[in-house]
């Protein structure tokens, strides 16, 4: 799943004199792909967990508390937070 913190990882990563540019289209997927990596990203599976509000709350405060330390820009946390659960509810509707 992409996160909407991965968004803003990606613009921050994209505009920080720190790191190299890759060209990425500042959407996340790049970030998301990372995570992966590192095993620290939610799935689609999880949808269905009992601790998936649980479990997307702290991944996305965690990251949101390290951007916010880099300086970068976002929107209130608690608007992330209820917008993605909100996406999420329909994405849970599909059978997988």
């Amino acid at each position: 799943l992409v996160l909407p913190t991965h968004r803003y990882w990606d613009i921050y990563m994209e505009q920080s004199p720190l790191y190299r540019t890759i060209g990425t289209t500042k959407n996340g997927i790049a970030q998301s792909y990372s995570n992966k990596i590192l095993r620290q990203n939610l799935r689609v599976g999880d949808l269905h967990s009992d601790s998936f509000d649980t479990d997307v709350y702290q991944n996305l405060n965690r990251q949101y508390k390290e951007l916010q330390f880099l300086g970068q820009e976002m929107p209130a946390f608690e608007e992330l937070y209820h917008n993605f659960i909100q996406g999420c509810t329909s994405l849970k509707q599909v059978p997988i």
